[in-house]
Order: C-alpha cells, then sequence, then structure tokens
C-alpha cells in the first residue's frame, strides 16, 4: 500500500485504491488521512488547482482560533513540486496557508460546509468546500476562486435579463 504522502503528485490512495487526480482550474479535492492525528499526522490532504492552473498540495489539521476558540480546519500550502513538505505541521510554508471553518447553511442544505481562504504566495483564494460520502469514507470536494473570478461573477448579467 503508497503512503499518499509519497505517491505522485496526480496519483492518490484512498481505502486501498489507486487512482488518477486530474483536477480542473477551481477544484478543490482532500481525503481523510489513514493515520487520523497520530504522530502529528493531518487530518486532511489533499490538492487544489487555481484559476491560473497551478497546482497546489495542502495539509489540513484541526485547530483552534485563540482569539474566539473557534474550531476550524487549518494547514499548509505547497506548490505541487515539494514533496513531503506539506505534511510536516512542524514546518513553516512561505509558499502558503488554508482555513477552513462551518459554514451556517441557514436552512439551505445546497450551501457549503466549509468556507474559508486559501493564501498561495501573497495571493487570496476564496475556498467552498461539501463534504461527500465515497466508498472508501467521506471526502471534501469544491471549487477555489481567485478575487477576479468572483467580481466577474458579480458582474455579469443575468441571463434572463437583456443586456443594455
Amino acid at each position: 500500500m503508497h503512503d499518499a504522502r509519497r505517491t505522485p503528485c496526480n496519483q492518490w490512495e484512498n481505502a486501498n485504491v489507486t487512482f488518477e487526480l486530474n483536477l480542473e482550474p477551481g477544484q478543490f479535492l482532500a481525503f481523510r488521512t489513514i493515520e487520523i492525528g497520530e504522530n502529528n499526522q493531518p487530518l486532511w490532504r489533499g490538492r487544489a488547482r487555481l484559476m491560473s492552473g497551478t497546482s497546489v498540495h495542502f495539509a489540513l489539521w484541526s485547530r483552534t482560533a485563540a482569539e474566539t476558540g473557534q474550531r476550524y480546519l487549518g494547514g499548509t500550502v505547497v506548490p505541487e513540486t515539494a514533496g513531503d513538505d506539506v505534511y510536516s505541521p512542524l514546518k513553516t510554508s512561505s509558499f502558503g496557508r488554508i482555513a477552513l471553518f462551518d459554514n451556517d447553511k441557514d436552512g439551505n442544505e445546497g450551501r457549503p460546509d466549509l468556507r474559508g481562504r486559501l493564501e498561495v504566495d501573497g495571493e487570496r483564494h476564496y475556498v467552498s468546500v461539501w463534504k461527500k460520502p465515497g466508498k472508501g469514507g467521506v471526502f471534501l470536494a469544491g471549487q477555489v476562486q481567485d478575487q477576479a473570478t468572483i467580481d466577474a461573477l458579480k458582474t455579469e448579467p443575468a441571463e434572463d435579463q437583456p443586456e443594455a
């Protein structure tokens, strides 16, 4: 069995099944680790492809915000080429970081389960994540958007509205 931390960047293993992972720009995917929380291992490992096409790897640990006491998932982000560096909680990444908080769905089950930010090389991206059931257990799937994409969505005319 391969360790997901040492598997090539486009191959992932979950529940003893190895598969290719080819994300489109704006996609986010994470899997629960096998050694959940053991020896400071992250709870989740994943990959995201930014709108620019850059692929990043990340690791998430359960954290508590010092100011509010709120629980969240937080961790480090490294470029796809960095290898295992993302998985060491003792190393800090100057490349990026990620924080995901529980989202208030306000009765709308279609809203994301988690929302947060992913900062890469000084640029902020916004993440929306849904918990999904899979054969190997729950996984996280979602989208990553940069500010330019969000601004463009706000300015697009609605489909049923005629353009001026």
